[in-house]
């Protein structure tokens, strides 16, 4: 079966299920549109992206999505037992490949931009790795301590990295061994100066962003596929050693928090008011090489569809306010390349390629 834009959610071809014949109809909207507000805009949602619902491509209805990535025209999809790769091809076909844990649930992944090569984690701390050829590898984490398995990660250079402590950052080798890498002139607690096993202690939860026991480090890929850190005001760059260079990194230090940014409100200016908000992600993509932080949802106290809330720099230090309606859904998480973008609800991914895609206001 053919793909259709966004406006057709279709059946899709599923690894070895047999290919299915019919297009589904779209999910209903969560509730009705809003009246469109001058900040309205169709961005990851416009009319010529694409989209898969996943009850079609072989997830069942009680999965929920964690992660989504993008390399080249590769589309990824985390779930907790199963990752889903989409291909679109030129014919309009999308062929899917599932791939299960051999033991345990995954818990987050990654894709590396300089080789294509997938990265995942489980909850057992075990590390797979799938190279572009296909070839599978497995190898147990070392000196880590702990239940749930690491909710994050980054790869780049061969290496991973996550941040499951405070002011510090793992580098994690191929063959699992973990060391922990500090950020100069930054003072980690005294417990993260300890022996690795002594800061993995993973079962304790992660760093609340709402109530942080302490500074935690912001990891984020930029537009280059390089990896930059913020922590408090300082702003760190990767380097090919797998060592943190203090460098200012704009699209980072400026990136809105729940304590700095307050959202202004939808269709204040046609005399309504957007009540509730979740907090400022800290979350960032790059439209077209500019940056825009996802800035949660907005619900209108009309009853409306929920609206996806995007923040864009602009050049007086300020954000602009933009939303966007998905068909009533919120977007979960959003992942870009050079080359195009793929968003995530609950249930479907979006996806499309930006010479195609509209441009920002």
């Amino acid at each position: 079966m053919r793909y259709r834009s966004l406006r057709w959610l279709c059946a899709l071809a599923v690894g070895s299920l047999p290919w299915l014949t019919s297009c589904a109809s779209a999910p209903s909207p969560a509730a009705p549109a809003a009246a469109p507000s001058r900040n309205q805009i169709s961005l990851l949602c416009a009319p010529g992206a694409s989209a898969a619902l996943f009850s079609k491509i072989g997830v069942p209805e009680d999965e929920e999505p964690l992660r989504v990535a993008v390399s080249g025209r590769s589309v990824y999809v985390l779930f907790a037992h199963r990752l889903v790769s989409l291909k679109p091809g030129g014919d309009g076909r999308l062929p899917v490949t599932l791939r299960l844990p051999e033991e345990g649930l995954y818990t987050a992944f990654d894709v590396d931009p300089r080789d294509g090569t997938v990265w995942l984690i489980t909850d057992r701390f075990v590390l797979e790795k799938v190279s572009a050829a296909g070839e599978v590898s497995r190898v147990k984490l070392r000196n880590v301590e702990g239940e749930g398995g690491l909710g994050f990660l980054l790869a780049a250079n061969g290496f991973l990295y996550t941040h499951p402590g405070c002011a510090s950052v793992w580098r994690i080798s191929p063959d699992g061994a973990v060391q922990v890498r500090g950020f100069p002139g930054v003072e980690p607690p005294a417990a993260e100066t300890a022996a690795v096993a002594e800061i993995a202690r993973v079962g304790d939860g992660p760093v609340d962003p709402l109530h942080p026991r302490c500074t935690a480090a912001t990891l984020r890929r930029g537009p280059d596929g390089g990896i930059a850190a913020r922590v408090e005001r300082k702003t760190f760059r990767l380097d090919d050693a797998g060592d943190w260079q203090e460098d200012d990194v704009p699209w980072l230090r400026q990136a809105p928090t729940w304590q700095e940014h307050t959202l202004k409100g939808m269709d204040l200016e046609a005399g309504r008011d957007a009540t509730w908000y979740q907090p400022a992600s800290g979350v960032v993509f790059f439209w077209k090489g500019r940056p825009v932080y996802f800035g949660g949802w907005g619900v209108h106290d009309t009853g409306a569809s929920t609206r996806n809330v995007y923040l864009v720099p602009q050049a007086d230090g300020t954000h602009r306010e933009l939303f966007e309606d998905c068909r009533g859904y919120p977007l979960r998480a959003v992942a870009t390349d050079r080359e195009g973008y793929a968003g995530i609800t609950e249930r479907f991914v979006v996806f499309g390629s930006f010479a195609t895609a509209p441009d920002l206001p």
